[in-house]
């Protein structure tokens, strides 16, 4: 038997303490002129995956094309259902991708590390910064698709966002925490019908 992995997502406090250690070692590539210099995309790949909810080859697959001239929104082209999908830009995802498309040809990638090097220096971090649980670098999704589950987004919003087909899919990465269900309270009050 499989044994089941408990839900896990990143809170605020466990998000800023990753970008904090992606800035340090960024930081530290560049004062020692370090070989590895891969450190100095990881903190607007994390950031970038948080606000988009993507995989990690969504979002080292970037492009200006796949943003420019759209009205606030990014197209991921190449995805793991074979089908693009268009987005809306969140939060500040939307200065990490207009920043790094500065100077860059409308087909040249944004980000230049590889997927296997991202999930390498993102679990040296997770080490380094012993935070517990199962923490691997798509659970910048587990931590979208939770927030958004919180917030009451609607079921076809937060697949589409996601790229999710499926609610098995959905259900895998949206874990309700007890402020989602509050939305019970307001739903369901007054439903027996009685009268105080």
């Amino acid at each position: 038997p499989v044994k089941r992995i408990e839900p896990r997502w990143l809170g605020a406090e466990e998000i800023q303490m990753l970008r904090d250690f992606f800035r340090v070692k960024a930081a530290s590539s560049k004062a020692n002129y370090h070989r590895d210099t891969s450190h100095l995309e990881m903190e607007d790949i994390f950031v970038v995956r948080l606000c988009q909810m993507t995989r990690s080859g969504e979002t080292l697959r970037l492009t200006p094309r796949d943003f420019s001239g759209r009205d606030g929104s990014v197209i991921f082209r190449v995805t793991k259902k074979g089908k693009p999908r268009t987005v809306p830009i969140i939060g500040e995802a939307e200065e990490i991708l207009h920043r790094r498309a500065e100077g860059k040809s409308l087909d040249e990638p944004l980000f230049t590390i590889s997927s296997r090097t991202y999930t390498k220096n993102f679990r040296a971090a997770v080490r380094a910064l012993k935070l517990p649980g199962r923490v691997t670098g798509h659970i910048s999704r587990a931590t979208g698709a939770t927030m958004a589950t919180t917030q009451s987004v609607p079921l076809p919003t937060l697949m589409h966002m996601g790229g999710w087909t499926s609610l098995k899919s959905v259900q895998h990465y949206a874990h309700n925490d007890t402020q989602a269900l509050e939305i019970m309270h307001r739903a369901l009050e007054g439903i027996e019908g009685g009268q105080k």
